[in-house]
């Protein structure tokens, strides 16, 4: 007895210290009950989202602006039996599908993605995401040292988290909001006790995070993951634990690597790419949208203080997305907020409840537009790249939710010590837990609204319309809410334009040129809208008061169609009414569905994916390039090819010849040709240094072309030219990854046949003792 005694006054010291303790609460028995207990609250209150034949469906969601589509392009890649896609043509004339940061298109928790229609699959999607953050939350708690009670509180708060609903409102991918409590418990348990197991656990969360595209969220971790390593050296130099503090750093650094290369096939294109994506053009006024307001505050202790968008009372101020609560939203439960209070009074003996705290008021404080916002701006690499630091309150709900973890373990050890009877405190976390519960069901049923596919995304008579006509070509919409971005893939359409926020600069220059007739500075845009003013759409953008008239921007770019709500007074003989429709559905953005008008014209001198160029002028740089395009008459027949001039024919011809694309998909175009004489191809698809023809088998080069496009240059005679993507250093980044990959099998093998001999030889060890 007394030995036990002694057990447990180890245990609570270590717990005091904030260090893992192994309680009952630990045993498999009771990890196997969590896991069940925080399934079956998943499904109470979210369990409507998994309903047959529905989807989710909100006014103000990117997943039906943007994520639908590019789920779609994934859905009918794998079923036409093509894998996942490395490019995109349905929106901004073609860009990156794979290596693009949000397409999440090898996310393990996007599997539905993979094997349902992207209606279907949402909800499931969405589900498992809430499941994650619960069960990533628990196993926090146990590497805090926590009982079972306050993990299981911990898990409810984050399975719960009214700013978890309201991005999935928003439309969100929740991916590394869900998954921060694994980040940081892998790194906390790795620095407990340093070893290779550990290391490698901590290497997989980290490869599993990195595959969450949401790197905003991961900086946002990181910084404070980094402060708390800072923290614990301080701690090993002051106690000279020199070996601890170099083997837990080596192991850190490992897991780092392991979980960098793990991810290198997305990782090494996406860094390559970076100098090509207008993101990096972005202001300080654009990272401050958003900026934290003292009238906020309010929401800590009322999510709808200000008001709430569903019941469309919501007003920030009177900038632009006056209506973005969950850009704005502090509130991670009225319960969790109590108990974080107590944890950080009651708990403030643990050292780990101090730099929660820290992080809890930090992680506030850099959401507001101060100087420190400022400094950090100028000073921190990588932090520019983001907008919005009120998504800093993503991490100060964590870090609430976790104090309200300490918070629950102190308030049952001193109802406890008060000697009350057991079934008091007993009961105390299990009313929590349902009062929880309630509100957690009440704000999901309010906010993630289910209703039938057929009316998130329609059938409409104008995609019939476009059904009809076999041949490749891209629409050009008038205004945002004319056809829906996010519809163009489920229709099968190829738009000119689009909603994304990590474009290429290039083909932002040429948007430019379409619109403004010039080439304006490269900025952070996540909208590329064809802005016709309906009281004079002759003068945008076809006919600029600049002077040339711009119709071959869109010819060049393979535009059959320009498609409007309002009747356009379009070039006569270039643009043909060929259709009208009346009440059409439509989507607007942060508007919802609604009726409207179509009118569809007909471009009669749409180029096609392929044609040939009756002039091909060379530019030295993108500026030459913009003045020469400036200078054509007609760029459908002048091709400016950014290269060296030896590189072009020395003569061009009109000799007719055809150029027959026989076989085109995402990332892939077969063309024959068969032409007299030498000629200069272009293709109507956005340049990239990933793109790589092969011309009867043979690779040549192929060359950026009127700013934005591609082409390459053709000998006489009957040939086969083959263009493929791949994403820059595909070979390279996928084997970097394999590699890693084997590497951790390998060392995890090695170290489970070394525990297995370690236990083997105990076992003999033991056997002798007893037999001696």
């Amino acid at each position: 007895m007394v030995k036990a005694r002694g057990n447990k006054a180890q245990e609570v010291t270590r717990v005091e210290a904030g260090q893992a303790v192994d309680t009952t609460g630990s045993a498999p028995r009771r990890v196997g009950l969590a896991l069940l207990l925080v399934t079956l609250l998943s499904l109470v209150v979210y369990g409507h989202m998994l309903e047959p034949g529905k989807t989710l469906y909100s006014p103000y969601s990117d997943f039906i602006a943007g994520g639908l589509a590019t789920k779609t392009i994934l859905y009918q890649s794998i079923q036409e039996g093509r894998g996942i896609p490395f490019w995109r043509n349905d929106q901004l004339s073609g860009y990156q599908g794979l290596t693009h940061p949000l397409s999440l298109y090898t996310y393990p928790l996007h599997v539905p993605f993979l094997i349902a229609p992207p209606m279907t699959a949402i909800g499931w999607a969405q589900w498992l995401q809430f499941l994650a953050a619960g069960v990533s939350m628990y196993f926090l708690g146990a590497v805090l040292g926590l009982r079972f009670w306050p993990r299981l509180l911990m898990a409810a708060a984050a399975l719960m988290s009214f700013k978890l609903i309201l991005a999935t409102y928003a439309g969100w991918c929740l991916g590394m909001v869900a998954l921060m409590p694994a980040m940081m418990a892998a790194v906390m348990y790795l620095m407990q006790r340093p070893t290779l197991g550990r290391a490698l656990l901590t290497a997989l969360v980290g490869a599993l995070c990195l595959h969450t595209g949401h790197l905003q969220l991961l900086y946002y971790i990181m910084l404070f993951i980094l402060a708390y390593w800072l923290w614990q050296w301080v701690g090993w130099i002051r106690r000279r634990e020199w070996k601890v503090l170099g083997k837990t750093t080596g192991y850190l650094v490992a897991a780092g690597v392991l979980a960098v290369g793990m991810t290198s096939y997305l990782l090494i294109p996406m860094a390559s790419g970076a100098k090509m994506i207008s993101r990096g053009e972005g202001s300080y006024q654009f990272l401050t949208t958003h900026s934290l307001e003292s009238r906020q505050l309010a929401t800590l202790f009322y999510p709808e203080a200000l008001g709430s968008p569903v019941d469309d009372n919501y007003r920030r101020n009177d900038q632009i997305g006056a209506n973005e609560l969950w850009e704005d939203e502090a509130y991670f439960g009225l319960i969790p907020l109590i108990l974080a209070v107590a944890g950080a009074i009651l708990g403030w003996r643990r050292p780990i409840t101090k730099y929660l705290a820290i992080c809890f008021v930090v992680s506030l404080i850099v959401t507001a537009d101060t100087p420190i916002l400022k400094l950090l701006y100028a000073g921190m690499p990588g932090f520019k790249l983001f907008r919005c630091p009120a998504r800093f309150l993503f991490l100060t709900s964590f870090f609430g939710m976790v104090l309200a973890g300490i918070g629950a373990e102190e308030v049952l050890a001193r109802l406890r010590a008060r000697g009350l009877n057991r079934w008091i405190p007993a009961l105390v976390i299990p009313l929590a837990l349902a009062l929880m519960t309630v509100e957690g069901h009440y704000y999901s049923n309010r906010y993630l609204t289910m209703v039938p596919q057929k009316y998130a995304m329609p059938e409409t008579s104008y995609s019939r319309f476009f059904a009809e006509d076999r041949s490749a070509f891209r629409i050009a919409p008038v205004g945002r809410g004319t056809i829906n971005y996010g519809w163009a893939a489920p229709m099968g359409l190829h738009v000119i334009t689009g909603y994304d926020g990590v474009n290429y600069r290039q083909y932002q220059g040429y948007f430019n040129m379409l619109q403004f007739n010039k080439v304006l500075p490269p900025r952070a845009q996540l909208w590329y809208d064809l802005r016709f003013d309906p009281c004079a759409p002759q003068e945008v953008p076809l006919r600029p008061s600049q002077g040339r008239n711009n119709a071959d921007l869109l010819d060049i770019l393979n535009v059959k169609y320009v498609v409007s709500r309002w009747p356009l007074r379009l070039e006569p003989g270039h643009f043909k009414e060929a259709a009208a429709f009346e009440k059409e559905q439509v989507f607007g953005f942060y508007q919802g569905m609604a009726l409207s008008n179509i009118f569809i014209y007909r471009n009669e001198g749409a180029a096609g994916q392929a044609y040939w160029a009756q002039e091909a002028v060379a530019a030295s740089n993108e500026d030459d390039l913009a003045a020469r395009m400036r200078a054509s008459e007609d760029l459908r027949r002048t091709a400016v090819v950014l290269c060296d001039p030896q590189a072009l024919p020395a003569k061009l011809t009109p000799s007719a010849g055809p150029a027959e694309v026989e076989q085109a998909y995402e990332g892939y175009y077969r063309v024959k040709t068969d032409r007299p004489v030498e000629g200069y191809l272009v293709i109507s698809d956005v340049w990239h240094p990933g793109w790589r023809a092969r011309l009867d088998g043979v690779p040549v080069p192929l060359y950026r072309t009127n700013y934005a496009l591609m082409g390459v240059r053709i000998g006489p005679s009957k040939h086969e030219l083959v263009l493929e993507f791949r994403p820059s250093h595909w070979a390279a980044a996928l084997g970097v990854s394999l590699a890693s990959g084997a590497a951790v099998l390998l060392l995890a093998t090695l170290g489970a046949i070394r525990r297995v001999r370690r236990v083997k030889s105990n076992n003999t060890k033991q056997g002798s003792a007893v037999s001696g």
